[in-house]
Parts: structure tokens; C-alpha cells; sequence
């Protein structure tokens, strides 16, 4: 049978306390607790978060942390959801609804200042309404330009992107590469997006975002950064997805999880210029949505549509 010794070349250290500063690989058996440890760097993992009181997919996002944010919208089968719900670190609460009630719309903003807009109200044509959210209660403000679906937005309450979707015109929506910038008070045309694309994710801020994959309408493996006046093509991700309604994470430390074809769990981190692949999702679901500042920090991925569970209310944290 081989050893450790043998197969290394020396012994497992006895210690009565774990060493201060190990190196990568190092193994050591602790007598006091009586067990045998190791240290290996890892990138962060996904455990389980308090479930929503209501599943759904197709919601939107806004928050920077696992104790603060909130699901917005969605919805359940034939049923649309304008239900909110805040994550406290631990389990969701409902709070005030949304004034129109919708799916695939768009977000930005925090648990105490946040912006929902556009998206699918319960019938067609698709509503261009947007609400800002002031920790306690909802308020309609100017409209978006151009209704659309399957967006995705990034930001503030007073600096956010509207960005992409599926819209009018006709009982066949196309998809769109339009992009919208908000102030505060108003809407304002912006530079569109390279390629014409709906159900993606993005991140960052109004003047520094990205954009990865979507569909055009196969997945795209597409990532596109944004410096606030005009978007360029950045490196693919590694793996083509989309029916994903929204991002986490700053144009230098996103990340992008969850996904289609399929009920994908890969989960990808950026780091400004590359992306990489680093642990799954413990359950592969599409139409989810996803906050947080940054991957490096504590980011949640809630709901969508997993194998034999078409509105999901799983909660996922990465630490």
C-alpha cells in the first residue's frame, strides 16, 4: 500500500496547533482537535441560502451584499409576480409589491435605493413603466423609451443602464441591441451594443459595465465592457449561455452563473480582461437572477427554472 512518506518523500507533521502561515499542499495532522488537516486555495463555493417564500423565475436583482438584497418580480407558471422580497443573510422577508406587476424587467440599484423598469406585464404590448424603490415603498417615474423584455440593467437610482431585451414591434418581438442611460429623472438614447441581444448578464456601473453572453438567438459567448461612451468586444466567456436576467459584480470583478442550453451550474468570475471557470452552482437552473459587488465578496443566485422544477425558490451563496 503506498504512504504518504512514500509518496511524498517525508512525513505527516504532528502539531498541537494548526501552523500560522501554511503553504499550499501542506498537510498536517492537529493533535489537539485530533484531526488530520490540509490547506489548498480555493476560489470560493456555493452553499445553501433561505429558500423565497415565493418560487419564480424571470426576476430581477438589486443589492451588494448577502444580507441586503432584494427579488423583484417574476413570475410562477401563469402567474406574474409583482411580490418583493428582501434576503437578510439568512431568509427572505416580503416587503411593499411593485405598482405594475411583470417579469424579465430590468434593475439596478441597492435594498434601500433601487430602480426596476420595463419588462412583460401580463400581456402584450410589454410596459416601458420604471419604479424607484426607497427601502420602504415604490414610485412610478419617467418612462423608459422603448418597452422591452428579456433586459438587463446595472447601476444606480440616479446612473443606470437599460440595456438590450426583446421588444414590440408585432405579435413577433425581435431583439435589440438598444441602450438606454438614466439620470435621476429621465431616459436618454445611448450607444447601442455591438450585437443585437436579449437575456444576458451585466454588471458594473453606468460608465464601466459589461456585457456576456445573451442569445441572437443561439447562446452567445460574447463579452462586451463599456466605458461609458461606447462598447467593445472584450474576451468570450468560456462557456456560450443565456436566459440569464442579470450579473453581479464591478467591469473588474464580475461574475456570470447559471444559464441555457440546458440547466447549466457553470459559474465564471471576471477579472477585468479573462474569465474563468470556478466552482458550479449546486443546482443548474436558467432565468435566475443574481446580486452582489463583487464575486470576491458574497454574491446570492436565487430562482429560475432547474431539471423537473420549472420556478425555482433555491437561494445560493458564494463565499
Amino acid at each position: 500500500m503506498a504512504t504518504y512518506s512514500g509518496e511524498k518523500g517525508f512525513n505527516i507533521q504532528s502539531l498541537a496547533s494548526d501552523p500560522s502561515n501554511p503553504k499550499e499542499g501542506e498537510v498536517w495532522y492537529n493533535t489537539t482537535s485530533n484531526v488530520l488537516k490540509g490547506y489548498l486555495t480555493v476560489t470560493g463555493a456555493w452553499s445553501s441560502g433561505g429558500a423565497l417564500n415565493t418560487p419564480r423565475n424571470n426576476s430581477a436583482g438589486a443589492g451588494v451584499s448577502q444580507t441586503s438584497s432584494l427579488c423583484i418580480g417574476g413570475t410562477s407558471g401563469p402567474t406574474l409576480q409583482n411580490q418583493v422580497e428582501l434576503y437578510g443573510g439568512s431568509s427572505w422577508t416580503e416587503v411593499n409589491n411593485l405598482n405594475t406587476t411583470r417579469y424579465s424587467l430590468g434593475s439596478a440599484g441597492t435594498a434601500t435605493a433601487a430602480i426596476a423598469f420595463t419588462g412583460y406585464a401580463d400581456a402584450y404590448p410589454m410596459t416601458n413603466v420604471c419604479e424607484t424603490y426607497n427601502g420602504t415603498s415604490w414610485t412610478e417615474v419617467a418612462n423608459v423609451l422603448v418597452a422591452r423584455k428579456e433586459l438587463n440593467g446595472c447601476g444606480t437610482t440616479t446612473a443606470a443602464l437599460c440595456i438590450g431585451g426583446e421588444r414590440p414591434p408585432g405579435p413577433s418581438p425581435t431583439r435589440y441591441s438598444g441602450v438606454e442611460s438614466w439620470n435621476g429623472t429621465s431616459w436618454t438614447e445611448g450607444n447601442n451594443l455591438l450585437i443585437a441581444t436579449q437575456s444576458m448578464a451585466a454588471f458594473g456601473i453606468q460608465t464601466a459595465a459589461v456585457v456576456a453572453g445573451g442569445g441572437a438567438p443561439g447562446a452567445l459567448a460574447t463579452s462586451l465592457p463599456w466605458n461609458g461612451t461606447s462598447w467593445t468586444a472584450g474576451n468570450n466567456i468560456n462557456n456560450a449561455r443565456k436566459n440569464q436576467n442579470s450579473g453581479c459584480g464591478t467591469q473588474t470583478a464580475g461574475m456570470f452563473c447559471g444559464g441555457s442550453p440546458g440547466f447549466q451550474a457553470y459559474t465564471e468570475t471576471f477579472d477585468g480582461t479573462s474569465w474563468t471557470e470556478v466552482a458550479d452552482l449546486a443546482q443548474g437552473r436558467y432565468d435566475g437572477a443574481a446580486t452582489a459587488n463583487s464575486p470576491s465578496g458574497n454574491s446570492l443566485y436565487w430562482g429560475g427554472s432547474g431539471s423537473g422544477i420549472p420556478y425555482s425558490n433555491v437561494c445560493e451563496e458564494w463565499t
